[in-house]
């Protein structure tokens, strides 16, 4: 029974400085990210530059949608 006890103490700190040696082993071999464009710039930076494009952007997407959403009228609704 002290052996199982005496294991518990054991475990976790060889597990801890097996686990920072693999943390770090691993930062130093694998390969330096590449930075993602997208990321340079926030949210707010990124909808304000597609706003200033303007009308061209708007030309753009309307022709992306099928014909098929003009087919009916829209309906009027009474208040």
């Amino acid at each position: 029974m002290t052996g199982t006890r005496f294991s518990y103490y054991l475990v976790l700190p060889v597990a801890a400085v097996i686990g920072t040696i693999g943390y770090f082993a691993e930062k130093e071999l694998m390969p330096k990210s590449k930075p993602i464009p997208y990321l340079n710039s926030s949210v707010q930076e990124q909808r304000e530059y597609r706003q200033s494009m303007g009308d061209s952007n708007a030309k753009q997407v309307s022709n992306l949608l099928p014909n098929s959403l003009n087919v009916l009228e829209p309906r009027h609704v009474e208040e």
